[in-house]
Formats: structure tokens, sequence, C-alpha cells
């Protein structure tokens, strides 16, 4: 199994890149230093699980965005799932048909954050 990682902050980058060394995991991963959503537009690759977990001050109508970048590039593999970690309050800016281009298979609430697993 291979894991491609996202993350543009420096500091998490270097925290990312020193824990895949620490736990043996360093050829197994692939780290990419820059925004996800651009990630996302410009990769070649399908993924059998996406987490988005964008940083809380993200912009909430990119959200959408990223959701329908997936969709149009079919970035999902077949029986692939979408882990969409958002704040509560985000959730009245998600456009409700690029949610309803997939699946809900579950819908967990953390505090003030909600997840949502997609198919």
């Amino acid at each position: 199994s291979h894991a491609t990682l996202v993350e543009i902050g420096s500091t998490a980058f270097k925290t990312i890149q020193n824990n895949a060394d620490i736990v043996g995991l360093k050829n197994q991963t692939t780290l990419k230093k820059m925004c996800g959503l651009q990630f996302l537009k410009k990769t070649n690759h399908t993924f059998d699980v996406i987490f988005l977990d964008p940083p809380y001050t993200f912009e909430p109508l990119a959200y959408n965005t990223m959701l329908s970048t997936i969709k149009q590039r079919a970035l999902l593999n077949k029986n692939g799932i979408i882990i969409l970690e958002v704040e509560e309050h985000c959730l009245k800016n998600l456009n409700i048909d690029i949610l309803a281009s997939f699946t809900l298979v579950k819908k967990k609430r953390l505090g003030n954050t909600m997840l949502l697993i997609l198919a």
C-alpha cells in the first residue's frame, strides 16, 4: 500500500516527513508540499481514500471546489471513500448538488467538527 500526503505548511510538512521516517514508512509515502486543491487539480493518480482536512481558516466555499474536482477528474477509485473534515458552521456552504453526486456513508460530530464519509 502507498499513501500520498499533501501539506502546505512548512512545520507540519517537516513533522509528517520526520514521522514517516521514524515509523519506517518513508518508502510507502509520497509527500507533496503544496495546496491540497492544487494537488487535486494536477494529480494523475486515483485514490481509494481521500482525506480532506483543510485548515480551519480555509475558505468554506472551497470545499465545493475540492469535491467537484474529485468528481470531475474521477480521482476516487471504485469503492473508494472521501473523508471530509469540516467545521459545523461551514456545512451550510456545501453545495447540495455537489454533495448529492456522492453517497453519504456516515456523518459524525466531533465537538464543533463534522466528519462526512462520502462514496
